[in-house]
């Protein structure tokens, strides 16, 4: 490849020209991250947020439905393709474990308001 300011040949992997010291079209300043690995790396925190709130919402229901949403939002952040499969996925296990968060945790209200319910005196009647 050739500088496109001195015009010198230099090396195909070149970020700075050696002769010159002008940057050629393989530099990127240093924390610029390309757009494919800031998808990635958000359809994969994404993803982690999914599995925590589906794992969580059998136990802590309320954290898992925190993780839920939270990856859900992370999932559909506005750099993201929405229409990319990937993206689909893992909003599907996001959903997924929020709906499992509420579940549990609207069947343990029922719960302790049934057994609040049938507790009379010191004696269970289940």
């Amino acid at each position: 490849m050739f500088c496109s300011k001195c015009g010198n040949e230099i090396d195909n992997n070149a970020i700075i020209c050696p002769f010159c010291g002008c940057e050629t079209e393989n530099y990127a300043p240093s924390g610029q991250i390309s757009d494919d690995v800031m998808k990635n790396d958000s359809i994969s925190k994404a993803k982690t947020f999914g599995i925590i709130s589906i794992i969580l919402g059998f136990f802590l229901p309320m954290i898992g439905l925190i993780f839920g949403i939270i990856g859900k939002v992370k999932a559909g952040s506005a750099f993201l393709d929405t229409n990319d499969e990937e993206v689909k996925k893992v909003k599907k296990l996001n959903t997924i474990g929020i709906i499992i968060a509420i579940a549990v945790g609207v069947i343990g209200i029922i719960y302790n308001i049934v057994s609040m319910i049938a507790y009379k005196g010191n004696t269970y009647y289940f």
